[in-house]
């Protein structure tokens, strides 16, 4: 996802912020085709090795618990409040409609 320079966070910040909330999108590939589903983790910080582990828990009839077993990289979406804003909130007439969200 592009995100505008103003609008960065540094690592610890979004891992802070993924930790408080311990609920996401966790993503992974299977032969080339995503494989995801929602479910909470706990995060597992090594600070001797410098890395961050996440620890989550699939029911065996979940696609993604066969992939744990094999390891590798997963991607983590976590999300947090987010809001509508219609174009007519603003003053000028040449405004679009976007979202934010955290």
């Amino acid at each position: 996802m592009y995100v505008h320079p103003a609008f960065k966070i540094d690592r610890a910040t979004a891992l802070a912020f993924a930790e408080a909330r311990g609920f996401g999108l966790v993503i992974a590939c299977d032969n080339g085709l995503p494989v995801a589903s929602s479910v909470p983790f706990d995060f597992v910080v090594d600070e001797a090795a410098g890395k961050t582990r996440v620890e989550f828990h699939f029911a065996r009839g979940n696609a993604l618990a066969e992939l744990a077993a094999r390891g590798g990289r997963w991607l983590i979406a976590v999300g947090g409040h987010d809001a509508y804003v219609s174009p007519d909130w603003y003053a000028s007439s040449d405004q679009v409609p976007t979202w934010l969200y955290q």
